[in-house]
């Protein structure tokens, strides 16, 4: 019986598992798919995806930095030599396939010299490998970051939003008190009624996002400190 490599193989397929299996609970966390084992298309029932369909989606959502990207095409490779290739038994058998591939490992991953080229390929790779899982269960911060990210733009966003809508407010309203004095022909404005004004600013501005950020009735009126529709309105809506 030929020699088939299969300590060889074996040592990567536990790699490759590994690695399925945390990229497997990250781009479930991102889907939002909470049964990641029973899942019909990360799981291992019926016909989930495939482990290269898998990595490659990684590598469309743009999940893997340029050089994560690399590594885990190459690992990809390797181990689809190893479990696809009758001849790829050893470490040299298996990178004869991959043009380039042998030159690029060594030189990302050095090894002493004076030792046979299967073994500074088979610890270059182990060391590929190690680099590829730690990437792979960093994914799931990634996302976790990713989603605290979108959650506070979003917030800031809206809050932009309501901001602008209450400075618009308090604009209209100062207008209009300014037009309501120009009509009665009032001249000047008395230092004693521009008392407050910086605190009456920032109730109205207040009052106007708290109002909008819950969304109640824009004509409700808001308890500034507690941001609630007052009690009068509730009971006048019950009603």
């Amino acid at each position: 019986m030929p020699n088939l490599g299969i300590d060889k193989r074996s040592e990567v397929l536990q790699y490759a598992l590994i690695i399925e299996s945390f990229t497997s609970i990250f781009l479930g966390e991102l889907l939002g798919i909470k049964d990641v084992k029973n899942s019909r298309v990360l799981g291992n029932k019926s016909s989930p995806i495939s482990f290269n369909q898998k990595i490659t989606l990684l590598i469309e959502i743009e999940a893997l930095e340029s050089v994560e990207k690399t590594k885990f095409v190459t690992f990809m490779e390797v181990r689809n030599q190893f479990m696809h290739n009758l001849e790829a038994s050893s470490y040299e058998t298996c990178f004869s396939y991959l043009e380039g591939k042998d030159k690029y490992l060594v030189k990302a991953y050095p090894q002493k010299e004076g030792i046979s080229k299967e073994e500074q390929l088979e610890l270059a790779f182990k060391a590929l490998s190690e680099d590829v899982v730690k990437s792979t269960i960093g994914l799931l911060d990634k996302v976790k970051e990713k989603i605290a990210d979108n959650v506070e733009r979003d917030v800031h966003k809206e809050f932009m939003g309501y901001a602008t809508d209450a400075i618009r407010e308090i604009e209209n309203a100062f207008n209009s008190i300014y037009e309501k004095a120009a009509k009665n022909q009032k001249q000047t404005i008395k230092i004693a009624e521009l008392k407050e004004i910086g605190t009456t600013i920032r109730k109205i501005f207040y009052k106007i996002v708290t109002r909008k950020m819950i969304k109640i009735d824009p004509n409700a009126e808001v308890d500034v400190a507690r941001g609630e529709a007052s009690k009068k309105h509730r009971d006048s809506s019950a009603g």
